[in-house]
């Protein structure tokens, strides 16, 4: 026997078809998409390590062979800047997924026993790791480690986690607060066993916009201790080519910061146009009239 409410999933439900109601998702999917296959391929193919170290004779202008030039050394700066994308989105994926699992797990338990010990305790380590300026956590962390690329890793989902933390303590405290909540803990159903059947499912759209926020955090942040040298000891990424660059633009040589900027804005602004899109199809606002978000937006600035 089914102990649930009848209306306990409709949020879940209509938010996947309002998500793709919106225009410009299934492009940002694609293009996320590439860059996954990319980061795949790239790594499959070693060039991630470093390969190949001499493609060509220094600062050879594009051409065919060289799409963005070779740089000082003659590495060819296209395929530099494809490695560069398969890190730095190894970076997004990782810490996205370490920062907003432990971030999302402690917040659901804090809004869920709000008012209580844990609620407090947890409240209280993000508060203490919040305190923390992140660029000093940084490089301490990688300067102990060696610029080793886990140091990189755990730096930023303890730095992150807090984020997704609060959002989700907040809005499983207003879930909890829902008739069809409130009308399975009196079927019987445990604290915890709500939370996972109905709150966390409801709370989807909150998770996943959080997690594409993280995405596009990480890979800024990886991009910008490369810049200054914290990063990940000997590996390609975007922040090393910009780094690069600052000394080679006065000279004429524009390919490492074209092929950094391009790719990089590229994937950001696909993954802020998903996030948004997320957020939107969320919205509690749209889940009684069943309209597709843009609709909504569209209609508002009609009027």
């Amino acid at each position: 026997m089914n102990r649930s409410p009848a209306g306990a999933r409709a949020v879940d439900g209509g938010f996947r078809r309002r998500l793709f109601a919106q225009p410009g998702v299934l492009a940002a999917l694609a293009v996320l998409g590439l860059y996954a296959v990319l980061a795949v391929a790239v790594e499959a193919g070693g060039l991630a390590a470093g390969w190949p170290l001499r493609a060509g004779p220094p600062w050879a202008g594009p051409s065919p062979a060289h799409w963005l030039g070779t740089n000082a050394v003659g590495q060819d700066i296209a395929l530099r800047a494809l490695a560069g994308a398969a890190g730095s989105f190894a970076v997004g994926v990782i810490v996205t997924a370490g920062a907003l699992s432990l971030g999302a797990g402690l917040g659901a338990l804090a809004g869920s026993f709000a008012g209580r010990r844990l609620d407090g305790v947890l409240q209280w380590l993000m508060s203490v790791i919040d305190a923390v300026p992140f660029y000093l956590l940084a490089a301490a962390v990688l300067f102990a480690f060696g610029g080793h690329a886990a140091a990189l890793y755990v730096t930023l989902i303890i730095s992150f986690w807090t984020m997704p933390a609060r959002l989700v303590r907040g809005e499983v405290r207003r879930l909890e607060r829902r008739e069809f909540v409130i009308a399975a803990r009196l079927l019987g159903v445990s604290r915890l066993g709500a939370l996972i059947r109905h709150v966390l499912p409801n709370a989807l759209p909150v998770i996943v916009a959080q997690g594409l926020i993280i995405f596009v955090l990480a890979i800024k942040t990886e991009v910008v201790l490369s810049f200054i040298g914290l990063g990940e000891a000997g590996g390609i990424s975007w922040g090393v080519l910009l780094a690069e660059s600052a000394g080679e633009v006065a000279g004429g040589h524009f390919g490492n910061f074209i092929g950094a900027t391009v790719l990089m804005a590229v994937l950001i602004l696909a993954a802020n146009h998903l996030a948004e899109s997320v957020q939107a199809a969320g919205d509690p606002r749209l889940v009684a009239t069943g309209c597709p978000a843009y609709s909504v937006r569209r209609d508002a600035a009609a009027r």
